[in-house]
């Protein structure tokens, strides 16, 4: 179980996007949650063009020649990602909301908070760096937490 348990945190964080994408229009009208929708879009862009492809993982699990980023959004948050796919889905909840949704949500970031604290251990143990950058950024949203 050990063994693919960055696999199986992967896997429930897909099945809840995929629910909160199926239950409801993808994209909004031209309104505050479209503007959202749209920022969350811009983060992940910067975010993986800060990160390179080379360094890109889906599995919380750090590469072997991986390279430690602190430069773009990463100079705020350590996951800007995460963060940029809460946006999105926080958007797409507010506009179409249901009880049903709003669940799907609070699970994901149960999800999100355990593969977070799971890839941040990794990180720890890969990069002598990355406790002095911890107290220079916030693990989620800028400036909070």
């Amino acid at each position: 179980m050990k063994k693919y348990y960055p696999e199986i945190l992967v896997g429930i964080r897909l099945i809840f996007i995929a629910m909160i994408l199926l239950t409801a229009p993808v994209f909004n009208h031209l309104n505050a949650w479209l503007f959202l929708e749209i920022l969350g879009i811009i983060l992940a862009a910067w975010a993986f063009y800060e990160i390179k492809s080379g360094n890109i993982n889906i599995r919380p699990v750090v590469k072997k020649d991986a390279v430690l980023i602190t430069s773009g959004p990463y100079r705020w948050v350590r996951h800007p990602m995460y963060l940029a796919t809460l946006l999105v889905m926080i958007a797409l909840i507010g506009e179409y909301f249901s009880y049903i949704r709003l669940t799907f949500l609070f699970a994901l970031l149960i999800v999100i908070v355990v593969k977070m604290s799971f890839e941040e251990k990794e990180l720890m143990k890969h990069f002598s760096t990355y406790t002095d950058y911890i107290k220079k950024s916030k693990r989620l949203i800028p400036f909070i937490y």
